[in-house]
């Protein structure tokens, strides 16, 4: 979307801030250097617990998001299910390569654990 449409868009959605938690990098045979952006919920109730998942990478020389996530509420956690609700379907083949741990996640016990989990996973900074 170009800037404009964007504006527009948050003029009539109303979008809310949310808190980034983590981000994790990979290294995927098919799409290379894939970031992967937890980040908090869209109300005060869930803003320190996992509100979704966003996949990105390089596309034409800009970091795009291609893929989201959301928690499977099916499956109960640890360790977390995410389930795939647009864009390309990612399945990692590996740890990451390297994770930054930014917020803890607070709100739920296996949300916070699989934040651990992750941080450790990999040299965080």
């Amino acid at each position: 979307m170009s800037p404009e449409q964007l504006a527009k868009m948050a003029a009539r959605m109303k979008p809310v801030r949310r808190a980034l938690l983590l981000v994790a990098e990979y290294q995927d045979p098919a799409w290379g250097a894939l970031y992967a952006a937890y980040f908090g919920g869209d109300r005060a109730t869930t803003a320190q617990a996992y509100g979704g998942l966003l996949y990105a990478t390089g596309i034409q020389g800009e970091l795009r998001i291609i893929a989201s996530y959301r928690e499977d509420i099916d499956t109960e956690p640890p360790p977390m299910h995410w389930q795939h609700s647009q864009g390309a379907e990612i399945t990692l083949t590996g740890p990451p390569v390297a994770v930054r741990a930014l917020l803890e996640p607070v709100a739920r016990k296996a949300h916070l654990h699989d934040w651990k989990e992750l941080r450790d996973s990999a040299g965080h900074r």
